[in-house]
């Protein structure tokens, strides 16, 4: 006498996991793609990252963009200045640059708190 009964079919479990991982890698990359933009981006020169077809790997990474921010230097950014500094690839110190870094700690302050 078998008591434990008829087993349950196995491929409905089979497609519910594979519907659940694959839902979950759509929903990954859903919240990590903006996250990786934002880095990419930000090694990127300022004509790459506004070429069309979108570049998703930087070609040539470069660490200006954080020099701009972490050394800037008391320059007024102009169209003037900005298209002297380097018309080719549109290297140059944004503007706002001195208000990047206190922004930065209030917002982490009040995600933090």
């Amino acid at each position: 006498m078998n008591s434990i009964g008829p087993r349950p079919p196995v491929w409905p479990a089979i497609r519910r996991r594979a519907l659940l991982l694959v839902l979950s890698i759509l929903f990954l990359l859903y919240i990590l793609g903006p996250v990786y933009w934002v880095f990419a981006s930000s090694v990127m020169s300022e004509a790459d990252v506004v070429t069309r077809p979108t570049q998703w790997i930087p070609e040539k990474p470069t660490l200006a963009n954080f020099q701009g921010i972490f050394f800037y230097d008391d320059e007024r950014v102009t169209y003037e200045t900005r298209r002297a500094a380097d018309p080719a690839t549109g290297a140059f110190i944004p503007s706002a640059a001195q208000n990047l870094l206190p922004s930065l700690y209030n917002s982490l302050y009040v995600g933090l708190w």
